[in-house]
């Protein structure tokens, strides 16, 4: 893939070692595509498909810790999708349980968010 100079400094770590991982994550996922360069992100807002703090995704909430920890984060504001728990949606005894192991992690993702 073809790099501008500030992607390959980025890259070579000018900004550290997570946001370097950031940049061969992205390069990787372009050449799965056979992107041959990287493309200007113009959109004012982005978005999180993870709104769910299900147990499973623990490493996505490690990463995102680790993103925040090192100041990596999006110059764009961003959006995620709603909650996946409602107060003001009835629900029975059973599902408040089943919900409460599924979503065992929501307070860590939403303070993360």
């Amino acid at each position: 893939m073809i790099l501008t100079k500030e992607q390959q400094a980025l890259l070579d770590g000018e900004k550290g070692e997570t946001m370097a991982k950031v940049m061969k994550t992205l390069i990787m996922y372009g050449e799965a595509f056979s992107a041959e360069r990287m493309v200007p992100v113009t959109s004012e807002y982005g978005h999180s498909v993870i709104s769910f703090g299900i147990g499973v995704m623990e490493p996505v909430y490690d990463l995102y810790s680790k993103l925040l920890e090192e100041n990596v984060v999006s110059k764009q504001k961003f959006s995620a999708d709603p909650r996946p728990l409602d107060n003001k949606v009835p629900s029975s005894f059973l599902q408040n349980i089943v919900f409460k192991i599924m979503y065992s992690k929501q307070n860590r993702l939403e303070e993360q968010l």
